[in-house]
This record gives structure tokens, sequence and C-alpha cells, in this order.
């Protein structure tokens, strides 16, 4: 999915479309604070002149905060509120802990509330503490058990709806993006 993501989007100077992908394996990488660390990474990628924002952001914001999460968070708010489109997906937020979901969920719901141009995916198994907290501000995409094909009906059917209600502000090129997303979906679907 990031290759499609990066050869159709990723490009673009129009769009920003960060990533992180968990993984019980790796569990170290799946804290609030190395997820938004990472996502800050990646914008100063697209932009390499918000590393130096982000340098000077810390040199004046180091004593006011009483811990490095919060930190974090601020440069991270500051950073998506330029008004510059993107896309998050956080894929597997169902493989941290219960404690770390809660921070990642916080600020997802923050970035969701205050930066406009902001649009996440996150992807998960059911678990009822990302219901509970996404469940008044996002659509939730229910994928059960069941064959291939009815799986990919579904996908499809979804992303169309969603491209839809996205249609009046997308860019050049979005609608094929999004049809592109159906593939690695239900393949992701299975496991």
């Amino acid at each position: 999915m990031l290759k499609y993501v990066e050869e159709h989007i990723g490009a673009s100077n129009l769009i920003r479309v960060l990533c992180a992908f968990l993984t019980h394996q790796d569990s170290a990488r799946n804290t609030k604070t190395s997820i938004v660390q990472s996502l800050i990474y990646q914008i100063c990628q697209y932009d390499h002149s918000f590393t130096s924002y982000v340098v000077d952001q810390y040199e004046l914001r180091k004593h006011r905060f009483t811990g490095q999460a919060s930190f974090w968070d601020q440069v991270l708010e500051d950073l998506l509120d330029s008004q510059q489109s993107t896309y998050i997906i956080l894929d597997g937020l169902d493989e941290c802990s219960e404690q770390q979901r809660s921070g990642i969920l916080d600020i997802v719901t923050k970035i969701i509330s205050g930066c406009t141009a902001v649009r996440i995916m996150v992807s998960s198994r059911r678990v009822s503490d990302i219901e509970v907290s996404v469940g008044e501000i996002a659509q939730i995409i229910e994928i059960e058990d069941g064959s291939r094909e009815d799986i990919k009906k579904f996908v499809k059917l979804k992303l169309g709806e969603w491209f839809k209600r996205i249609k009046s502000r997308a860019p050049p090129g979005m609608e094929k993006f999004i049809r592109g997303l159906e593939k690695p979906i239900v393949y992701k679907s299975e496991g």
C-alpha cells in the first residue's frame, strides 16, 4: 500500500501523505511519542524548511512543557495547521497497548478537531476503546470475516462513497488514487 501511495500521491506538492504502520513485533515504535515524532519527520521530508522550525520551536519551548510528549504533540499540531492537505494513515492501531492507544487517540482527536486540511485513516481490529474514542468524529467501516469477493465489493463501495464526499476539493488524480487503494486493502483484510 505504501508503495502505491508514494507513487501516486507522495510526489505531489499539493498533498502530504504520512504513514505509521504499527506491529506487535516492534512495540518500542508503538508509542505515542514515537509515532508523533515519525509524523513530524515525514513532514520535514516534504519541506526541509520545517526542520529549522522544529529546532527553533524546541529551543523556544523546551522549558515550558512538563514532558517531552506535550512538546512533540504541539509541534505536530503546528505543522499540520499549515493548511496543506495532509492524509495520515495509521495502520494497526490495535497493536499498541491500551495506554499507548489512549494517548494516540487523544492526539488524533485533537488533530481532527483543529486541523481542517487533515484527514486520518485508522485501520484496526475491532477494539472497544478505539470505537468509543473516534465513534463521534469518524466513519467506521467494518470488514467482517467473509469471502474475498464480498470484501472487495464492500471496499469498492466504501471507497466510492468516500471519494464522493471529498470530490469537490480533491486534487487531480485523487479518484484514481482512491480506486487504487482497493486491491491493497482487500489483500490486507485477510491478515
